[in-house]
C-alpha cells in the first residue's frame, strides 16, 4: 500500500484543511473548515481552523472507534468549544463548521463516511473513476449570481452577494450537512461500503482540489480529475489547479470565494 499526501495553504491567513493518516488502524480522511460569517479570531485562530482541527484531533486520538461514533464525537467537540468561546450556537451565521470525508480500509472492503463537500473517489485498474460519496455544491445558488463587471473586485462581488451567502449559510444541516455542533448534522452523515476488488487507487480530498469551472453550478468532471491524478499524482494535480486559478486572480472567469482555496488530499494505491 502506497500513501500520497497533499496539504496546500490557499490565499487565506490560516490553513483550514486537515489530513488524517493513521496507517496502523487503516484510517484516512480529510476535513475542510469554514468560518462563521462573523470575522473574529479565537486564541488567534479562525473558526474554520478550529472546526477542522477539532475534527482532526477526534479522529487521530480515537482511531479505533467506528466512523459514525467519531463523526458524532467530532461534532460534539465543535459544539463544546463554541460554547467555551461564548458563541451563539443558535445562529448558524455565527457557527464554525467543517466538511469531512473519511474511510477505513478493511481486508476486502472499504467503508466510508462523508458530511459536506469533501469527496472520496475510487479508480479501478482500468483507470475508470467512480465517485463514492455524494457530490454537494451548496454554493451553486451564489455562483449562479456571480457574473462580475470587468472592474468589479472580489471584495465588491462578495459584498453584493452577501444576502445570498447568508441565506445559504442559514441552510446548514437543513438543506445540506456540515459538522457545526448541531445534532441535526447526523441526518446528513452519508455512509457506504464497497469491495476492493479491482480498485487500484482511492482518493479523498477537499473541494480545493477540484478543477475550476466557469459554471460552478455544473458537475465537475471526475474522469478528468482521475486522468490528471494518474498522469501526475496529487502533486501534479494540485499544481495544475493552482496554475488555472492563478490565471484568474480576481475570480471573474471561475467563480470562487478566493483565488486559491486550501487543499487537503490523500491517495491510497493498493
Amino acid at each position: 500500500m502506497k500513501i500520497e499526501q497533499l496539504l496546500l495553504q490557499g490565499s487565506g491567513r490560516f490553513i483550514e484543511d486537515r489530513l488524517v493518516v493513521r496507517s496502523r488502524q487503516r484510517l484516512f480522511g480529510v476535513f475542510d473548515g469554514a468560518s462563521s460569517l462573523v470575522p473574529q479570531l479565537y486564541q488567534q485562530r479562525s473558526g474554520a481552523w478550529w472546526a477542522a482541527e477539532l475534527a482532526w484531533q477526534t479522529f487521530c486520538q480515537q482511531p479505533d472507534d467506528a466512523l459514525l461514533d467519531l463523526a458524532r464525537q467530532a461534532n460534539q467537540d465543535i459544539a463544546h468549544h463554541m460554547t467555551r468561546f461564548a458563541i451563539d450556537r443558535r445562529n448558524p451565521l455565527h457557527c464554525w463548521s467543517t466538511s469531512a470525508a473519511v474511510f477505513r480500509l478493511l481486508p476486502n472492503h472499504l467503508e466510508w463516511l462523508q458530511c459536506g463537500d469533501c469527496l472520496i473517489l475510487a479508480i479501478d485498474r482500468q483507470g475508470q473513476a467512480e465517485l463514492l460519496t455524494p457530490y454537494s455544491n451548496h454554493d451553486a445558488e451564489t455562483f449562479r449570481q456571480w457574473t462580475a463587471q470587468p472592474d468589479e473586485t472580489l471584495p465588491q462581488i462578495l459584498q453584493r452577494l452577501r444576502p445570498t451567502i447568508e441565506r445559504v449559510r442559514l441552510g446548514m444541516n437543513r438543506d445540506y450537512g456540515v459538522l457545526n455542533g448541531d445534532t441535526a448534522a447526523e441526518a446528513f452523515f452519508c455512509q457506504g461500503r464497497i469491495t476492493l476488488d479491482n480498485i487500484q487507487h482511492i482518493l479523498a480530498f477537499s473541494d480545493g482540489l477540484l478543477p475550476p469551472l466557469a459554471r460552478r453550478d455544473a458537475m465537475p468532471d471526475f474522469s478528468q480529475l482521475a486522468r490528471l491524478y494518474l498522469q501526475g499524482g496529487l502533486e501534479g494535480l494540485g499544481q495544475w489547479v493552482r496554475f488555472i486559478e492563478g490565471r484568474d486572480p480576481h475570480c471573474h472567469r471561475y467563480p470562487r470565494f478566493k483565488c486559491h482555496d486550501d487543499v487537503a488530499a490523500l491517495a491510497i494505491s493498493l
